[in-house]
């Protein structure tokens, strides 16, 4: 019978997140769920600003400072739930309305299952709905975190399908290798379709404007680099 349920937020808090993961830290502080005890840690290079110390006294919430790269995959299975939150603020939505967060890989290829508490039009609540990777609450409210937390709980079989699904998209899709082959693909074709002008001479031609230099482009450019960066959102 488990007795304590740890959550883990790992990486930097700041404009795009700030707020909401204080609004979950006051959530966590109020949880009682049939008796277990919830944690709530993160591992942040901001462990010693005035924003985190706040955050620190808070109930069952503990802010701790960064730990080397190498540790991490270790730390990421040692939680029950990994948080991945972005701020409901229009700055917040700006920033990840057209990126995911660089951790999400790391996130899925642990196998622990990911809580995403973001937006509904940001990248990463469109990825992991789509992908069926990470359970999404898309709305400052108390009682659909709690929801979420109860489910991801009692709830193995979802609990199975998530960390399934995304330790088979980590590596389908994120693995090093794999993307530095496209990339490098992508820039060889890059390099057979674009020509670079050092003149006004080109006024008339399909370019972009690089500070007095224009790059020609041809129409397939844009589609060829938009559909890798769609596939390789960070």
């Amino acid at each position: 019978t488990r007795d304590m349920f740890r959550i883990l937020y790992m990486g930097w808090i700041g404009l795009a997140n700030k707020e909401t993961i204080k609004h979950f830290a006051e959530v966590i502080s109020r949880l009682d769920i049939e008796g277990i005890t919830i944690e709530f840690e993160s591992y942040t290079s901001d462990y010693n600003k005035p924003f985190s110390a706040r955050l620190s006294k808070f109930k069952s919430v503990k802010i701790n400072p960064p730990i080397e790269h190498e540790a991490v995959p270790a730390l990421l299975n040692d939680f029950d739930l990994l948080l991945l939150p972005l701020d409901f603020t229009r700055d917040g939505e700006k920033y990840a309305q057209y990126s995911i967060p660089t951790k999400a890989s790391e996130y899925m290829a642990s196998g622990t299952p990911i809580l995403v508490y973001a937006p509904q039009q940001t990248a990463i609540v469109k990825f992991c709905t789509q992908n069926n990777c990470g359970h999404c609450v898309t709305d400052i409210d108390p009682e659909k975190i709690k929801e979420a937390i109860k489910t991801l709980i009692n709830n193995e079989d979802c609990r199975q399908m998530l960390s399934t699904n995304a330790i088979k998209i980590a590596f389908s899709r994120f693995d090093a290798t794999k993307v530095r082959n496209e990339f490098r693909e992508l820039l060889l074709w890059l390099s057979t379709t674009c020509l670079l002008y050092t003149s006004d001479a080109a006024d008339d031609l399909l370019c972009v404007d690089l500070g007095g230099r224009r790059i020609i482009k041809k129409k397939k450019y844009h589609n060829k680099t938009h559909s890798y960066l769609n596939h390789h959102t960070t």
